[in-house]
């Protein structure tokens, strides 16, 4: 299966939320795969949710 529209920085928060329907959801982790330019976007998502919750945690 191919995602077939552009991922936005919205899609890529919405996955790492756990926020995203499973369909799409295995369609953006496909084109992870795929593209390390999106990969990257991704990564800084999955960092920064990391460190809101640890921030969150402290305080």
């Amino acid at each position: 299966m191919s995602y077939s529209g552009k991922i936005t920085d919205m899609d890529l928060q919405a996955l790492v939320d756990g926020q995203m329907e499973e369909d799409r959801a295995r369609s953006v982790r496909e084109a992870l795969k795929h593209d390390p330019a999106l990969q990257n976007r991704y990564m800084l998502y999955q960092k920064q949710k990391k460190l809101l919750k640890s921030w969150w945690k402290d305080n």
